[in-house]
């Protein structure tokens, strides 16, 4: 019977094995439209196009080349390769023994008699010819695939970007009547140039020059060696755009204009200053039409995309959400900040926006939900569509586009016309399942002139974030990788000019953050629970507490033995305890360090699942109870469904480590979990909050007083009421329960 079981699955394997290496294979789908897998770097390579010779020895492939077409375009270097011609005998290429012949697409259609013979006999006939920059980027990668040397793709492109983001940061501040008069020259000096679709044009466009060459058309197909330096020289042209595909890049040279010093321009490290003289940026708003229609992962692409450039990035999020903006922070670089139509007043969104926009380039804020949905489908309040016209920033629009053609048009139409005070960057499809319906969504979109149509971006579900019961998978339990975020990056710029989309871009001056004052006494230590099961904290409470005077020490329930010493009082947020109940029920002496310092008087606040972690007993989802620090007499379970979602005001009915009673607050309740019993105890207030959302009285939204220890479900935004971070750290000033010196 083992050798009947081995025999089987023997054979299943070698049937198996075929469709096993394809699935591993690099591949990707050529201008043609065929599917070109690659089992292994191709090693004797005939290339057809004289572009894709030079291209071949830019990567360091000259060793592999073993043909190349006629023609005075070849590079010079390559005068020494054997010459094949299309309207040769196919046996003649049979007779090199090719395992790779370069094309063009046009070749690919007009010698199918040579094309069919190549792969008859087993020779992989590879048709590319990219059109704009960003295509050249993909093009460049598939080359480098091709030949095995994909690292060195990558540093041509980091490269050649480093260049043009250079030259124009030389000209992007130069009036327009001022701006020089460019040609191109490639680096055997007869590349084709002055096309509209050539390179040449788009270095031309990016320096802000005009095309010297006069009518584009008259000289298409012309090289810049016979049309005549001098000729081009003497209409003005005042640099020299110089092409070095070997990885230097591109290099400007200019006479210096009226007041500057320089003749080559230096590395972009910001957008130009405004005229004002005060730092400019560009900035965006990501919308979607509705929740699930891709903006999160656009974000973190558009994110990773920009922060390759070399370009600052800050990410912002529209809503109360705190996992987006952890995906944020591990794509920019930098922590991503909240913004919120209904939680903070439009002074504050403003004041957030500018603090954190001082020193970057680019910023973008990702909306919430669709872009016209908030707090109440009759008005705009604590919408993307709200955020957008406050800050002042053009919409990018994501619509999910799966079995769409000319509905998509309909669609966009309705949104750009729903609300006359918006400005449009454009729309991008998502979810498309092809580069046939990408055209169609293209054409269609042409009857919505007031939204350009931006691209349409592949169906690729393995870049996608897993989801768990409160949405995404937080960016501490296994956000995207470097070589995720750069795949995402890839993904997009696939189909986005994205250099385009930043150059139609308004700059926009942040405007200047108001001070702080000073903090009213001498610091307190103020820790604050952070690892994978407490990681819900926005930045901007955390940002109020330093400026009031607190010094943040962090710790981890799951990891610490004991709290660090000198504590005046501790901030445990929200997160995922439930998902760590067993390692947070393990560490039973931290726990019980905790609670004994709250039954003595240190100031704890708690939020949603610090406030579990301070209950009885916590019941998970496969009901296995776990026993946590025993201050608050609450037992929770988790439901299988959600338990409560949405805004909330609060108005403080006692005197409480947040401020008197009166005082307000809002935030924002959203859990799984839900209180399961709750013994009697003559020390417990369970009704200092009076909440209330959009239907009116929450009576079951409670906040939970013992002494100096006050808990919630709700995470409050401490900007909603200044008040808030000052009352909790004058506290903990206040208080002399501490933890051990």
């Amino acid at each position: 019977m083992k050798r009947l079981l081995v025999s089987a699955l023997s054979l299943a394997l070698l049937l198996a094995w075929p469709w096993l290496a394809t699935a591993t294979e690099p591949s990707f789908v050529d201008d043609s439209g065929q599917t070109i897998r690659i089992k292994a770097p191709f090693q004797r390579i005939i290339s057809l196009y004289p572009a894709h010779t030079e291209n071949l020895y830019a990567l360091g492939l000259e060793g592999s080349i073993i043909g190349v077409s006629p023609g005075e375009t070849q590079p010079p270097r390559a005068a020494d390769k054997s010459v094949y011609s299309y309207r040769d005998d196919p046996e003649r290429f049979l007779a090199a023994r090719p395992d790779l012949v370069l094309i063009r697409p046009m070749v690919y259609r007009g010698h199918r008699a040579l094309v069919d013979r190549l792969k008859q006999a087993g020779i992989a006939v590879v048709s590319l010819q990219p059109g704009s920059v960003e295509e050249m980027y993909v093009y460049w990668r598939r080359l480098g695939l091709l030949g095995g040397h994909a690292p060195q793709a990558e540093a041509m492109i980091a490269s050649f970007r480093q260049g043009l983001a250079a030259i124009q940061a030389r000209w992007a501040d130069v009036p327009q009547e001022q701006r020089p008069r460019v040609y191109f020259e490639a680096i055997h000096a007869k590349m084709k140039t002055f096309a509209p679709d050539s390179m040449g044009a788009f270095v031309l466009t990016s320096a802000g020059g005009v095309n010297v060459a006069g009518d584009a058309q008259a000289v298409r197909g012309t090289n810049i060696a016979a049309y005549g330096q001098e000729r081009i020289l003497a209409q003005g042209a005042n640099i020299d755009v110089y092409l070095a595909r070997r990885g230097a890049g591109l290099a400007a040279h200019a006479p210096p204009l009226a007041g500057d010093q320089g003749h080559t321009p230096a590395a972009l490290s910001r957008w130009p200053d405004s005229a004002s003289g005060d730092q400019a940026m560009k900035a965006l708003l990501l919308a979607g039409t509705h929740s699930g229609a891709g903006k999160t992962t656009i974000c973190l692409a558009l994110l990773a995309a920009l922060r390759r450039r070399g370009l600052t990035v800050q990410a912002f999020k529209v809503g109360p959400d705190f996992i987006d903006p952890g995906h944020h922070a591990l794509a920019s670089g930098r922590p991503s900040h909240n913004l919120d139509g209904w939680m903070l007043s439009r002074e504050e969104n403003l004041a957030i926006f500018a603090r954190h926009t001082q020193d970057c380039d680019v910023a973008v804020v990702e909306g919430v939900m669709g872009l016209y949905d908030g707090f109440d489908p009759l008005g705009e309040e604590g919408s993307s569509a709200q955020m957008a016209k406050w800050l002042g920033l053009p919409v990018l629009l994501s619509a999910d586009a799966r079995a769409m053609s000319r509905s998509l048009a309909a669609l966009a139409q309705g949104f750009a016309r729903f609300d006359p005070g918006l400005t449009w960057a454009g729309l991008l499809a998502n979810h498309v399942g092809s580069m046939g319906h990408a055209a169609l969504l293209r054409e269609a979109m042409n009857a919505v002139p007031e939204l350009p149509f931006l691209g349409g971006l592949t169906r690729r579900p393995d870049l996608a974030l897993p989801e768990r019961h409160l949405g995404l998978i937080t960016a501490e339990d296994g956000g995207h990788d470097q070589a995720r975020l750069l795949a995402l990056a890839d993904w997009l710029e696939a189909d986005l000019d994205l250099d385009g989309l930043l150059a139609s871009l308004p700059e926009v001056t942040p405007a200047t953050p108001p001070p702080e004052p000073a903090p009213p006494g001498p610091p307190v230590r103020l820790g604050v629970a952070r690892d994978q099961a407490f990681c819900f904290y926005y930045p901007e409470n955390l940002r109020r507490l330093t400026a009031a005077g607190a010094e943040l020490v962090y710790f981890s329930p799951l990891r610490d033995r004991q709290l660090p010493p000198g504590l005046h009082g501790l901030y445990l947020g929200g997160g995922y305890p439930e998902l760590h109940a067993a390692a947070l029920a393990a560490n039973h002496g931290l726990m019980r360090q905790i609670a004994d310092l709250g039954r003595r008087g240190l100031v704890i606040y708690a939020e949603c699942g610090g406030m579990m972690y301070l209950g009885r007993e916590l019941n998970d989802l496969d009901n296995r109870r776990w026993l946590m620090a025993g201050l608050l007499p609450l037992s929770f379970g988790m439901l299988p469904r959600l338990r409560s979602l949405g805004y909330r005001e609060v108005t403080l009915s006692a005197d409480t480590p947040l401020g008197p009673a009166g005082g307000k607050a809002r935030g924002h309740e959203f859990h799984y979990s839900e209180v399961s019993t709750q013994e009697p105890d003559p020390q417990i207030d369970s009704n200092v909050y009076q909440a209330t959302g959009r239907r009116g009285p929450q009576p079951d939204c409670r906040g939970y007083l013992r002494g100096n220890v006050l808990a919630s479900y709700v995470h409050l935004h401490f900007g909603s009421n200044p008040a808030l971070a000052p009352a909790l750290v004058g506290r903990c000033r206040a208080n002399p329960t501490r933890t051990t010196p």
